[in-house]
């Protein structure tokens, strides 16, 4: 996933989403997940990744955070695809 303004981007491997510059590839952050998600997007800023996972939960995770800053159960299914809008 990348930020809107294209200034960040999500790398993910199995649980761990890396954050880092677009621009250099430099480190920002990680976020460690509950599951490998099945579908990641970030919001207009690029701090806020939303995950979505097999069990139809979709989370809002921000670097430094200790687990979800909320959390959903969107779905019965797994989330296939997130959308982030800026209103």
């Amino acid at each position: 996933a990348m930020s809107r303004d294209g200034t960040r981007i999500a790398v993910i491997d199995g649980r761990v989403a890396r954050i880092v510059s677009a621009a250099t590839g430099a480190g920002l952050g990680t976020i460690t997940l509950p599951d490998a998600p099945t579908a990641v997007a970030m919001d207009v800023s690029g701090k806020l990744l939303f995950a979505g996972f097999l069990d139809g939960t979709v989370g809002a995770y921000r670097l430094g955070a200790a687990g979800p800053v909320a959390e959903v159960r969107a779905h019965d299914e797994r989330v296939s695809g997130l959308v982030v809008r800026d209103d």
